[in-house]
């Protein structure tokens, strides 16, 4: 017999302009990003799961684009 667990969901609460200022900051060091569009809830809600960031870096390493997701 199979168990389920239960699955916890966690929201956060955000202000938009904080977070544009944020990832803005973040950004603009980096030499290979040309693009970044936040899109998703984010831009909708005020409460959310998750942040979706479209970034385009064109020969962006995987690592270096790994790097950029942690921060």
């Amino acid at each position: 017999m199979r168990r389920w667990r239960k699955i916890s969901i966690k929201y956060y609460r955000l202000n938009l302009e904080d977070v544009v200022k944020k990832v803005t900051r973040i950004l603009e060091k980096e030499d290979n990003v040309l693009i970044a569009i936040i899109y998703g809830s984010a831009v909708r809600r005020k409460i959310v799961r998750d942040l979706d960031i479209l970034i385009y870096a064109p020969g962006i390493a995987l690592r270096d684009l790994l790097k950029l997701e942690a921060k």
